[in-house]
């Protein structure tokens, strides 16, 4: 719903929520006041348990060649490394895991971006075509009404 949406973060654990309950004194609104004091106390109670992100959910420059994660515990497993692989493929291993990526989201940033431009512009020719019909259509308009 829109409402989630809006509240998305807080759902999250990216902020702090209350609940604000509005009752009603009449007898005529006992029962839907009793229950909505019953959600209250209930919700009160919830509690949001952030679990860690999993090695998976790691970005895929943290993994190497074969497929296995370099970290162990949040830490790189240097041991690991050092038994396959040697020092000069080590450094190899460690521009390809860098470099990489970090080249490939730049090519992907700059390419948008010259997409985005060329939309930019296309755009404004459009509004000025319109402006111009728009503005043509009304002077004929007055014409035709003099």
């Amino acid at each position: 719903s829109k409402l989630t949406k809006l509240f998305q973060a807080f759902f999250c654990g990216k902020g702090k929520a209350s609940m604000v309950v509005n009752i009603n004194q009449c007898a005529s609104t006992y029962d839907e006041t009793l229950h909505v004091m019953k959600f209250s106390a209930i919700a009160k109670q919830v509690v949001q348990v952030i679990p860690d992100k999993p090695v998976d959910s790691l970005s895929p420059c943290l993994f190497g060649r074969d497929g296995k994660p370099l970290l162990r515990n949040g830490v790189i497993d240097s041991e690991a490394l050092e038994s396959y692989l040697s020092e000069e493929e080590l450094l190899d291993e460690e521009a390809d895991m860098f470099l990489l990526p970090q080249s490939e989201l730049l090519n992907m940033i700059e390419g948008l971006r010259t997409k985005l431009l060329a939309e930019r512009r296309r755009n404004l020719v459009q509004e000025i075509e319109i402006r111009k019909e728009m503005g043509d259509a009304m002077l004929q308009q007055i014409l035709e009404s003099e």
